[in-house]
């Protein structure tokens, strides 16, 4: 991200949104967030466990913020490729075991195309009412994924892509708020080092939806 000395903590992430008319579009909010990081040497919402703060909700690490509002709507397209590309975690940036979760729509379609520490995927789905309780949950290895039907690429695209699970994963995969789902997403079913064994037994709720 930077190669300036480690920066001072970001401040707060404000309540307040853009200037109405004036929000930046889409693929450029996260772009003008890394240009200020690189001025400043402050990462806005840095990767790392627990996550800062937005209005009593936790920052996915691929949320765009700049000049501290979250655009919770928008997707920060570098860091993404970087989940792809080095199979980190969307919620916490972290690095993934071998076998990450992951959340997928019933055609199989991931959310947000990237992978998921346990914790993390327990904590979007305590969290974002936006989520579907439609959605399905997988365990993972890059080797159940695929991209338009094929394998991934052992050097992926300059690009993000588009994941889906393979067509077994798909079938066996059981649907949040099943018993499966639920064991999949115990704390402390097999902890890798990137995830500690425990999880808060508190997360906060939320006081309105967000996507």
């Amino acid at each position: 991200m930077t190669s300036t000395p480690p920066p001072s903590q970001p401040g707060p992430v404000t309540e307040a949104g853009p200037t109405p008319g004036r929000e930046p579009p889409p693929g450029q909010v996260w772009r003008l967030q890394d240009e200020a990081e690189q001025a400043t040497g402050v990462d806005a919402c840095p990767a790392g466990w627990p996550r800062p703060q937005h209005d009593g909700l936790p920052l996915p690490w691929v949320t765009p913020v700049l000049d501290r509002v979250a655009y919770w709507a928008q997707i920060h397209g570098g860091r993404l490729l970087a989940c792809q590309h080095e199979w980190l975690c969307q919620v916490c940036g972290l690095g993934l075991p071998v076998q990450a979760l992951v959340l997928a729509n019933t055609d199989g379609e991931l959310v947000t195309d990237a992978g998921l520490h346990r914790r993390c995927a327990l904590l979007s789905l305590t969290v974002c009412e936006g989520l579907s309780p439609s959605l399905l949950v997988a365990q993972v290895t890059r080797a159940d994924l695929r991209h338009k039907g094929h394998p991934l690429a052992e050097q992926p695209d300059a690009s993000w892509q588009r994941w889906e699970l393979a067509p077994q994963v798909h079938a066996s995969a059981p649907r949040v708020g099943t018993p499966a789902a639920a064991r999949l997403l115990e704390p402390h079913r097999h902890p890798s080092p990137a995830e500690p064994a425990s999880t808060p037994a508190h997360l906060p709720t939320p006081s309105r939806s967000r996507p």
